[in-house]
């Protein structure tokens, strides 16, 4: 009780002088003003789960791009390598989905369009212990479209060569259609006939 009734003496003692003396006010105004907005900040860095004195943001990184190699099936039925300068992505999955695309893309240097003759969007990538799959959507075949003999296993031969190569701990790739394994992507007029 003692020390209760000191403090509120003082604190009189300085409502008082407050009152009389125009730059004590101003004083005062200024610290309470400024332990607001530093509370405030407390507050703040509270909420957003960010450390008190992380004022400055940390530095951005320049370049998340790195070198790949990608093998892309070729006319005469080779493999053919090249790299390719990628952003990475966070996953894995979206990275083998990039080079999926790439690789039904062709090369930047010799026309290998052909060999793909189909385009098709990539459902879902999974990595499953040594193994990756990919999953994908065909779109309709156009019935007078070239298909070059072979081309279906060179660009599996392709897409797993470039995705183990680059994934060490990946052995093997497996294509499915809609879910369903062991199919033919564009093939199948060919076995058919």
């Amino acid at each position: 009780m003692k020390y209760f009734k000191v403090i509120m003496n003082k604190i009189k003692e300085y409502r008082i002088l407050i009152r009389r003396d125009l730059r004590e006010r101003n004083r005062f105004f200024l610290l309470m003003v400024s332990l607001m907005l530093i509370l405030n900040y407390f507050l703040y860095c509270f909420h957003v789960e960010k450390n008190i004195f992380d004022i400055y943001p940390s530095f951005p990184v320049m370049e998340k791009r790195e070198d790949i190699t990608i093998y892309l099936p070729g006319v005469k039925g080779e493999i053919l390598e090249e790299t390719r300068l990628v952003e990475l992505e966070n996953s894995k999955e979206k990275t083998i989905e990039f080079i999926v695309a790439e690789i039904v893309r062709g090369s930047k240097y010799e026309n290998t369009r052909m060999v793909v003759p189909i385009e098709f969007n990539i459902r879902k990538v999974w990595i499953h212990g040594s193994e990756c799959y990919i999953d994908i959507r065909l779109e309709t075949l156009n019935p007078e479209t070239p298909i070059l003999p072979e081309s279906e296993g060179n660009f599996k031969k392709a897409v797993e060569k470039s995705i183990t190569e680059n994934y060490n701990e990946i052995k093997s790739v497996a294509f499915l259609e809609n879910g369903i394994s062991n199919r033919n992507l564009w093939e199948k007029t060919i076995i058919n006939e």
